[in-house]
C-alpha cells in the first residue's frame, strides 16, 4: 500500500490531531476538473480491458474516490445521528447507578 499509514498521519506537514472525519465536497472540488461523466464502474470487464494509460479508466478511479466520499460522509452522519438517538433515550447516569447498586446487592448477596 501506498501513502501515509493512519498512525502516522501526525507527522504530515500542518498536520495537528489527525481527524477521520470525511467531507465530500471537498473531495470533489478537488477532482472535479478532472472528472468527465461516470460512464465506467472500475473492476467491471470493461473497465479492465482498457489500457493503463486511458484517461477514462482513470477518470472512472477518481469518480470512485468521490463515491467513496460521499458513503464514507453519509456513514459518520448516520453514526453521529444514532449516538445522539441513544444518548436522547435514557437518563445513561441513572442507569448506571442501578448497574452499581445491583452489583452492590450481589456482593451483599455472595458475602451472605
Amino acid at each position: 500500500m501506498t501513502g501515509y499509514p493512519i498512525e502516522d498521519a501526525r507527522s504530515l506537514p500542518g498536520a495537528g490531531t489527525p481527524s477521520r472525519e470525511v467531507k465530500f465536497y471537498p473531495v470533489y472540488e478537488m477532482l472535479s476538473p478532472m472528472l468527465a461523466d461516470p460512464r465506467l464502474i472500475p473492476g467491471t470487464p470493461v473497465w479492465c480491458q482498457l489500457d493503463d494509460t486511458d484517461p477514462a479508466k482513470w477518470q472512472a478511479i477518481l469518480w470512485s474516490a468521490v463515491w467513496w466520499a460521499i458513503a464514507e460522509e453519509c456513514r459518520q452522519d448516520a453514526i453521529a445521528e444514532a449516538g445522539e438517538q441513544i444518548a436522547a433515550a435514557e437518563d445513561w447516569g441513572d442507569v448506571a447507578r442501578q448497574v452499581q447498586r445491583r452489583r452492590q446487592i450481589d456482593e451483599h448477596r455472595r458475602a451472605s
